[in-house]
């Protein structure tokens, strides 16, 4: 299985281990190989996905569109279902969250990466998202031999990952492949067949298709790492309002972990969250739930002086404005460090920015409830930019909640002021009364 494979293949790299397989993209490729190896492996496999990611189609479908025998197109759902790549919903197949996850980035591969026969030197990245399914599947199955020896090579993925980080020479190459020389040169003449590697002087550097096609080779491993190490938590919950960059750039949680409550410790997010919020030196979020003891240790921060920005759903809004927060929220309004902001977009999750860590929870996938029992968290700096970029989408879509308040109860008082152009009756418009001065 895919996620039981990339999960083996997870032990965080000492700093021997740093020196020895290179950058940290290739060893999360080395740690992903396994699971990435399999996933190419099957064109079935890659047509079903594709053909999928259209929306949920029947086995039959599926057998017509990817040309196919039934026994071949069940047998490889069969095993998506069994890794958490596809969802069986009564006689259609869909895809997971996970998968939904890793198909754009698929796509992206399938557009970069092109045989030695089809390559067309100096051309750059195309964008292939809006295509057919059939487009695409035509297209992988061109370039389907160069895709599989860039992913399924650990010498070629090595050379180009390694090479991304800028130009290196044989004596590297060699140490971080792991290869003998033998092996090496056959690889690096490839790659410069293919356009993408240069020698001068007996060093290596990667042209411009070649750096397109190792950074989308980036994107897709950290990318199935973040989908597949914690495919479980991604199936069963909801993805549906995340903005799309948002979801493009979740490989940027990589190194995330999920905190669950047990059975001997209930309230350890609680708990979590509490010590993430009381060491924070600035914070910023987005919620459209509310809890009395976040309330409180947020308030304590904000009157040690610590800059606060919370955007907040419109009935989080109203709530805080009733017990047991009003109270509590009318206190805070003077401090100048906190702001209160409104947001009409429906929010994916709550999340918290702090300077040192990203803390999130979602919506449970199928009763849309919020999961208040398990939580995502990182501290590594792309989680932590991925983060900042998601609130401030938020942020700049919101206002003041004051103002927010302020503006709806305006715009009530004046439905209710306003005189209806006819009575409900159908009869004459009354005449309004002047009402006569008190005495």
């Amino acid at each position: 299985m895919i996620f039981w494979t990339i999960q083996r293949y997870w032990p965080m790299a000492s700093n021997n281990t740093v020196r020895e397989y290179g950058t940290p993209h290739l060893r999360l490729f080395k740690r992903c190989h396994p699971g990435i190896q399999s996933f190419f492996r099957s064109t079935l496999g890659i047509k079903i996905l594709l053909l999928l990611r259209d929306g949920p189609l029947s086995p039959h479908r599926l057998c017509t569109a990817a040309g196919n025998t039934m026994p071949a197109v069940v047998s490889k759902l069969n095993i998506f279902v069994n890794e958490g790549l596809i969802e069986r919903c009564q006689d259609q197949y869909a895809l997971s969250n996970a998968a939904r996850i890793i198909t754009p980035h698929l796509i992206d591969v399938i557009a970069a990466v092109r045989s030695e026969e089809n390559h067309v030197p100096g051309t750059g990245r195309e964008t292939l998202e809006k295509k057919s399914s059939q487009h695409l599947i035509d297209r992988f199955i061109e370039n389907q031999k160069a895709i599989r020896t860039v992913f399924r090579s650990g010498i070629v993925a090595g050379i180009l990952l390694e090479l991304n980080e800028g130009q290196k020479n044989r004596p590297r190459l060699h140490r971080v492949s792991g290869c003998t020389s033998n092996a090496l040169t056959p690889r690096i003449r490839w790659l410069e067949r293919m356009g993408w590697v240069t020698e001068r002087r007996h060093t290596y550097r990667l042209t411009q298709t070649g750096s397109g096609v190792a950074a989308t080779m980036e994107e897709f491993v950290v990318t199935f790492a973040t989908a597949t190490r914690h495919g479980d938590f991604w199936n069963t919950h909801s993805l549906e309002r995340f903005p799309g960059f948002a979801l493009h750039t979740i490989g940027d949680l990589v190194e995330a972990e999920i905190i669950s409550d047990e059975p001997t410790s209930f309230f350890l997010n609680y708990e979590r969250y509490l010590d993430l919020l009381a060491d924070a030196d600035y914070i910023h979020g987005f919620t459209s739930m509310a809890n009395p003891g976040f309330a409180d240790a947020i308030g304590a921060r904000v009157m040690a002086g610590v800059p606060v920005e919370i955007v907040v759903s419109p009935d989080l809004a109203y709530h805080l404005h009733q017990e047991p927060y009003q109270e509590k929220v009318a206190s805070l309004y003077r401090f100048r460090n906190l702001q209160f902001r409104v947001t009409e977009l429906p929010l994916p999750m709550g999340l918290t920015v702090t300077e040192r860590c990203l803390s999130s929870k979602l919506f449970l996938r199928d009763e849309m409830v919020f999961d208040t029992q398990n939580g995502l968290v990182c501290s590594s700096p792309e989680a932590h930019a991925w983060g900042e970029r998601l609130f401030e989408y938020y942020k700049r879509h919101s206002i003041p909640m004051q103002e927010y308040i302020l503006s709806k109860a305006f715009e009530h008082e004046n439905s209710e002021l306003k005189a209806p152009d006819t009575p409900e009756d159908g009869g004459e418009v009354p005449e309004a009364h002047t009402p006569l001065p008190a005495e």
